[in-house]
């Protein structure tokens, strides 16, 4: 297995059935910079049938996704929605609060109970979504 990571992104080699019959999760960061819930990238972890769970370690939370046995059309969908969403509170939150630290760190709240709502609330067979907060 190949692994490589830097400042903007982290990619993964694998060989296929390398994994099978194990349950893996991955982690990665994101930064105080960054939103801390799981951006339409995350949602790659659809795509792998190895990997029941991805890690997100924010600022001052941990987000659990898990997803097992899930399709390319649900992938498809969870990504578009997670980016339409974030787009939707950024503009929401720039046009009331402006630029300032407290748009970010609403749009970060917001974007996060919605996606968490969308997803555990649809029903979604084997999907789940769990933020763990701690203090920094």
């Amino acid at each position: 297995m190949q692994k490589k990571g830097g400042n903007d992104n982290v990619s993964l080699n694998f060989e296929e059935g390398e994994f099978d019959g194990h349950h893996v999760a991955s982690i990665h960061n994101h930064p105080a910079d960054v939103y801390s819930p799981p951006s339409g990238n995350n949602f790659g972890i659809l795509l792998r049938s190895f990997e029941d769970f991805e890690l997100i370690a924010g600022f001052d939370c941990l987000w659990i996704l898990k997803a097992a046995d899930v399709d390319m059309k649900l992938n498809v969908e969870l990504k578009l929605y997670a980016d339409l969403l974030l787009d939707s509170c950024q503009d929401y939150c720039r046009k009331k609060y402006g630029d300032s630290e407290k748009a970010y760190d609403v749009c970060d709240i917001m974007y996060g109970v919605v996606l968490s709502n969308y997803i555990n609330y649809k029903n979604i067979n084997d999907i789940q979504l769990t933020k763990k907060e701690y203090k920094p």
